[in-house]
């Protein structure tokens, strides 16, 4: 086998691609002249820059925790001054064009500011015939992806599941197949930065399709251990969205599979 080969999660492939780190921290910037804030009521949250979807019609949206007066025209003024003189309350998903908040992420993941250790990054697939797209959010730090959320979100809600330690497990079960000496612990980092809301290899092929770079890395000796595309088939089920499917993805490398599996692969245990 290939140094370069490994299996990815229940059955993947590999291929060789170069992630730059940077691209998370380019995850909060945000274009000038857009909105920083949107009303609700007789609340007003911040965008979270860059969490926009591509038809402007979903983004997420975090409440201040604060007792004393908010200055919002720090926010337009200095952003990175109010960033860091203001803490976060919630997390929203909100519907923009209707003005609506639709749900709460109820991980924050310890999200801070952009450009601190831990940054939020949001992939937005295309919406489907019943007017639902699901979405992925990521909490990211310095060692890797802290949590990842898959969404499931409508006109008027939404729902979401911690889908990060389903996929931890699977790549690293399948890291001490390919290299028994390798012991860990691992960190994995999923790269939602830039991915396309529909694209071939990566981010939605279709709106319940979605390929997820990822990097997984050695913890001790700050070693890439694994790299590759996560392709996961998404449903909406009684208790929430989840991922059933990994398939392979083929491209320039061996496709290596369970005996007894046939293209879509078996579904992920919980």
């Amino acid at each position: 086998m290939k140094p370069r080969t490994y299996l990815l999660g229940i059955a993947c492939v590999l291929v060789a691609a170069e992630f730059v780190c940077d691209k998370l921290i380019s995850a909060e910037s945000s274009p000038p002249g857009e909105p920083r804030w949107i009303e609700i009521g007789s609340e007003r949250a911040v965008i979270v820059r860059d969490s926009k979807s591509a038809d402007d019609r979903n983004a997420l949206a975090w409440t201040i925790d604060s007792s004393e007066p908010i200055d919002w025209t720090l926010l337009e003024k200095d952003v990175e001054h109010f960033y860091e003189q203001y803490d976060v309350k919630e997390i929203w998903v909100v519907n923009l064009s209707d003005k609506k908040k639709i749900g709460t992420v109820a991980d924050k993941g310890g999200y801070v500011r952009p450009g601190s250790h831990r940054t939020l990054s949001v992939a937005w697939g295309p919406l489907s015939d019943n007017g639902r797209r699901f979405a992925l959010a990521a909490y990211q730090w310095k060692w890797g992806t802290d949590t990842l959320l898959l969404l499931d979100v409508g006109p008027d809600d939404s729902r979401s599941t911690q889908i990060g330690p389903v996929l931890d497990k699977a790549i690293e079960a399948q890291i001490k197949h390919a290299k028994p000496r390798t012991r860990g612990p691992f960190d994995s980092t999923y790269l939602l930065t830039g991915l396309p809301e529909l694209g071939k290899r990566t981010g939605f092929s279709d709106p319940f399709t979605v390929g997820i770079p990822f990097v997984t890395k050695d913890r001790e000796n700050d070693a890439k251990v694994s790299e590759g595309i996560l392709t996961l088939k998404l449903v909406r089920g009684a208790e929430g969205p989840r991922p059933v499917w990994l398939k392979p993805f083929q491209a320039r490398c061996r496709t290596i599979r369970f005996p007894n599996q046939r293209g879509w692969l078996k579904p992920i245990e919980s």
